[in-house]
């Protein structure tokens, strides 16, 4: 029962930000998965649930550029949140086979997708993780990131951006409520996600 309760709860919220989304969903870019998702959106379906983040971005902060970072959050009714996090290391555009690339702990030689959901369980009370779910085969996960689009050059006026598309089994690698599935499918698209340049930020070393 507890089990059913909680997977009622994520998965009709989900349900519920799809209809009230697909309003939005009038352009985009054609060789990606979900055509329809705008640029500066990310689609994305778990096991067959499909809805769109508004709240996306993406930023490098080594001096060495070898890891983007793209984060994308879906606040839900009340103090849920639910939290997508990719990490592309080196940052190229072609694919990945996730599998493959999560392998690896080298810090600039490390490819992996998670996303995880959290709720505050007292009223008032902050935020605390509840389960999460990762690419990497060591918890089970499986599939492809292809990155269709990839401009990294902050020495020019130009906006540097990244758009893509993925389709993997993701395993859970924590679970704090014991009720969650084991894993679940994930696919997804993200379009033209501007790229920030915080490597004058985290590194006091150089001058800007």
């Amino acid at each position: 029962m507890k089990k059913l309760l909680l997977l009622t709860l994520l998965f009709s919220f989900l349900a519920c930000e799809t209809d009230s989304d697909d309003s939005g969903l009038d352009g985009g870019v054609d060789s990606l998965l979900f055509p329809e998702v705008e640029c500066g959106q990310m689609a994305l379906e778990i096991d067959g649930i499909l809805t769109v983040y508004d709240d996306v971005f993406s930023l490098v902060d080594q001096i060495s550029i070898c890891r983007v970072i793209l984060n994308a959050q879906l606040p839900g009714p009340a103090d849920e949140n639910r939290l997508f996090n990719l990490l592309l290391s080196p940052p190229e555009a072609g694919t990945y086979l996730l599998e493959e690339t999560g392998l690896s702990d080298e810090f600039c030689d490390y490819t992996r997708i998670t996303w995880q959901y959290s709720l505050a369980t007292e009223p008032d009370g902050p935020r605390e993780p509840q389960f999460g779910f990762s690419s990497r085969a060591v918890w089970g996960g499986s599939g492809y990131l292809e990155i269709t689009e990839l401009v990294l050059n902050f020495d020019d006026e130009e906006p540097d951006y990244i758009s893509g598309q993925f389709e993997y089994t993701a395993g859970q690698f924590f679970d704090e409520t014991g009720s969650a599935p084991t894993s679940v499918t994930i696919r997804g698209s993200f379009c033209e996600i501007p790229i920030e340049d915080r490597r004058c930020i985290t590194d006091g070393t150089v001058i800007c």
